[in-house]
């Protein structure tokens, strides 16, 4: 549900040329930023504003293939918006706590706002794995000569 699985072909490239593409990708400004080591490949989508929600991470391994690279692997949110969906609801168990602790009912409705912010940022999270596959889709396959189409999944 969280992770979303990416499977594409670059064409008539090997590793090296898709080590040395990512490496002449610009660091700063980019939506997308690319990094590869040995044959694993890391992209990372960087959503706009202040906030963390929307960012994405591939981790991929690259295989050469007759027709050129493979790229396999899985789309999941950032480890940043996993933690504040951890932070928001820690902090719901914690004034849920002090409520039942001193027995006291406005602790428990103000637990309740936490716990909402916690649920919805949680619900996003699936979303934006997608969006971010999709995004990370067309970085990746502008790394290969004229993608193959065909290859997208």
């Amino acid at each position: 549900m969280l992770r979303v699985p990416l499977d594409l072909l670059l064409p008539r490239v090997s590793v090296a040329d898709v080590r040395q593409r990512a490496a002449e990708l610009p660091r700063r400004g980019q939506e997308v930023r690319v990094r590869v080591r040995d044959d694993v490949l890391v992209a990372r989508r960087w959503a706009p504003g202040a906030h963390a929600s929307g960012h994405s991470v591939l981790r991929a391994r690259l295989t050469e293939e007759p027709d050129g690279v493979r790229v396999r692997g899985t789309v999941a949110p950032s480890v940043l918006d996993l933690v504040l969906v951890a932070i928001w609801l820690a902090a719901a168990a914690g004034i849920a706590t002090l409520g039942a602790v001193y027995q006291n009912g406005v602790a428990w409705l103000v637990a309740l706002l936490p716990l909402t912010f916690g649920a919805v940022f949680a619900a996003w999270l699936p979303g934006a794995a997608r969006s971010g596959h999709d995004v990370l889709l067309r970085a990746l396959a502008a790394l290969g000569e004229g993608p193959d189409l065909r290859g997208l999944r």
